[in-house]
């Protein structure tokens, strides 16, 4: 009986002993659920392109004052930042959303008919609404994913604007790669921003802005979102 009672004794040892190990074990396999709702914020360097809108009738004399220059792509440095908020859809598709903060500045370089020539820096301060619905696929290991993204963007000047101070809608379009790094979401976005109708210029421009009928503010950029 004794031995019989060491032996029961034993055994009961050893399974209190292998179990535990062999759960654990089983929970390294085991990965968490992406949150369905993020927030973070983003910085983005961009190449702001200041594009007029210049009146058909082009045939006026060369000498005369008020003729119509050839305006020159000429992208200048701006940026954006901002938070986000990113909702998780069913699926691969979420949809974010992004106040934002842009600061743009555009040269418009001109050549008149004559020869003469020059530049006019521009400067625009905007506080926009972004709304995006992102697709894509996450990777195999390690968390990330690779998706594309297309929203609107609404926006409005933040300061006295010669060419153009009214609201302005833009489409905004992109790629993007998320990774993880150490307890937090990193991605590296490549980002085009296109406005489909030009900002009307109002009354008080001055120099060759008086020349031309309205004014585009293209971007392209790349976007640094960090998430948690």
């Amino acid at each position: 009986m004794v031995v019989g009672e060491h032996k029961t004794f034993l055994l009961a040892w050893i399974v209190a002993a292998v179990i535990p190990p062999v759960q654990l074990f089983g929970q390294d396999d085991y990965v968490a659920p992406p949150p369905i709702n993020t927030f973070g914020f983003f910085f983005s360097p961009a190449a702001c392109f200041a594009n007029p809108e210049v009146p058909d009738v082009k045939d006026l004399p060369a000498t005369y004052a008020d003729s119509i220059p050839d305006f020159l792509d000429s992208p200048q440095a701006g940026f954006s930042l901002g938070v986000l908020w990113e909702h998780d859809l069913k699926g691969p598709l979420s949809v974010r959303v992004l106040p934002t903060l842009l600061f743009l500045n555009g040269n418009l370089k001109y050549e008149y008919p004559d020869g003469r020539a020059g530049e006019v820096p521009l400067e625009r301060t905007e506080a926009a609404l972004s709304t995006q619905f992102l697709f894509g696929g996450k990777f195999p290991r390690g968390g990330g994913r690779a998706y594309g993204g297309l929203g609107p963007v609404i926006g409005s000047s933040l300061a006295r604007d010669p060419v153009g101070r009214r609201f302005v809608l833009r489409w905004e379009f992109g790629l993007g790669v998320e990774f993880r790094v150490a307890t937090f979401l990193m991605a590296v976005e490549m980002c085009g921003v296109w406005q489909p109708s030009a900002l009307p210029v109002e009354p008080g421009a001055v120099g060759p802005t008086v020349l031309i009928e309205g004014l585009f503010w293209n971007t392209q950029s790349v976007r640094l979102v960090f998430k948690v």
